[in-house]
């Protein structure tokens, strides 16, 4: 569960601290895709709402959640995510 977490937590302080015009938060779509490979339904939803979160936070500090852009990030997000988690079912 390290790798996962860290990826979120990384992804989201480097997009966070970046250049306007670079948008790193689409890489938070890994963190699922990562989980589903070693853990159960219960852990890869709990890492896809981990990085919806982190998501929302990203488009918080920097655009505002009003944007087209973090609006569609968040959504494939969700979707991958909860893909993901009906992987185990």
């Amino acid at each position: 569960m390290v790798i996962p977490l860290g990826l979120i937590v990384a992804v989201c302080v480097v997009d966070v601290l970046a250049p306007p015009h670079i948008h790193l938060g689409p890489l938070l779509v890994a963190a699922p895709a990562i989980t589903v490979a070693f853990a159960g339904a219960r852990l890869t939803a709990l890492m896809g709402a981990l990085a919806v979160a982190a998501q929302v936070l990203i488009g918080v500090l920097r655009e505002g959640l009003s944007s087209a852009n973090i609006q569609a990030q968040i959504a494939a997000l969700v979707v991958v995510s909860a893909v993901c988690g009906f992987v185990h079912l």
